[in-house]
């Protein structure tokens, strides 16, 4: 009986030293390796942890590089205090704005910063967020940053985005639903939606924030085994709110961002991103409406679709081929609309 404790004992301790030395191999990995530039976040589900630097590959092969600064952005160093004369632009969108696809200098929140004088461009590009979590962003960050004008990018998913308590690939999320028509932004997500989409152990939650072992098997091991039942139960968590009630949400959402915005002594403004095949004139959920509700919210709107739709005939397109995001071409035609609108707003804006 003492023999068959001891040797159970040893197996225990073995399966967990290499447990262990995995994680502490893939933590070291992630450190000097493969950098990890995403980190789990209480407030706003995950973001861009501050200065990092890593090369993301593209489908034209390039591997452009990726920083971050103190404040998680995509820019250089940033003073939280203003430079006497110089306005600022905060910049909230999602992996359009984030930008991995093309070198910094490429994206269009560079672009608009080297074309308009005396302008800082903060590009607070987060990949996977909704207007939700660049809402809360405003409120609990960015609004201490003192920018001018605020610009809000929207892209079709995010209507989606919004109402999801989790990103299936990511972490749990601060989401919004309807409570008797009116908005409630639940802050702190149960997270049990977002890890049953990963392997059932115990401490699933402590795992999926601070394990990388966990993280791995979850992603390339359990999901690609499971990708059809996943697949559905990410539909049907999709198809829980109508189109109707997605909509009304972002307007609301939006109106309290507009708030937030003339508190603290700022302009809102917002971009359409249209799809490729919004672009390529096939069938897509319309800008019509986001344009509506945000003319509704006194937010002036731009719609970047004619403009992209007019270049898809050129040699570089403005959209990868399988990847969803914009070339660098992509960017230089939506900067091209952008800075002579942003010279509109910026002069509107001042005193």
């Amino acid at each position: 009986m003492r023999r068959l404790l001891l040797r159970s004992a040893l197996v225990t301790l073995s399966t967990c030293g290499g447990v262990l030395a995995l994680e502490v191999g893939l933590q070291l990995y992630a450190r000097f390796i493969e950098v990890k530039v995403m980190a789990a976040d209480d407030s706003f589900g995950w973001v861009h942890r501050p200065g990092q630097e890593k090369r993301y590959p593209n489908e034209h092969g390039a591997k452009p590089h990726f920083r971050t600064n103190e404040y998680g952005h995509r820019n250089a160093s940033l003073a939280k205090e203003r430079t006497p004369g110089r306005k600022r632009i905060l910049v909230l969108g999602d992996s359009f704005t984030e930008a991995v696809q093309v070198e910094e200098a490429e994206s269009f929140p560079a672009l608009l910063e080297r074309a308009l004088p005396n302008v800082e461009v903060l590009n607070s590009g987060v990949g996977g967020w909704g207007t939700v979590q660049q809402l809360l962003y405003f409120e609990q960050i960015g609004r201490e940053l003192e920018p001018d004008l605020v610009l809000l990018m929207f892209f079709g998913n995010d209507l989606i985005d919004n109402t999801m308590p989790f990103s299936a690939g990511i972490a749990p999320r601060p989401y919004a639903r309807l409570a008797d028509g009116r908005l409630e932004i639940v802050e702190r997500p149960d997270p049990e939606p977002f890890l049953s989409f990963g392997p059932k152990i115990p401490f699933a939650a402590a795992a999926s924030r601070h394990s990388l072992l966990y993280l791995v098997t979850r992603e390339y091991i359990y999901q690609p085994l499971n990708t059809e039942e996943l697949r559905e139960r990410e539909i049907e968590w999709m198809g829980r709110q109508t189109p109707e009630e997605r909509h009304e949400i972002f307007s609301q959402v939006l109106g309290r961002l507009q708030a937030a915005c003339r508190g603290a002594d700022a302009k809102l403004c917002v971009a359409l991103i249209p799809s490729r095949d919004a672009a390529m004139g096939r069938p897509d959920a319309p800008l019509e409406l986001i344009e509506a509700l945000s003319l509704q919210h006194a937010a002036p709107c731009l719609s970047l679709l004619e403009p992209l739709r007019r270049s898809m005939e050129a040699k570089e397109g403005p959209y990868f081929a399988r990847d969803i995001h914009w070339t660098a071409r992509g960017h230089a035609v939506a900067a091209e609309v952008l800075i002579p609108w942003m010279r509109e707003r910026l002069a509107a804006a001042s005193p």
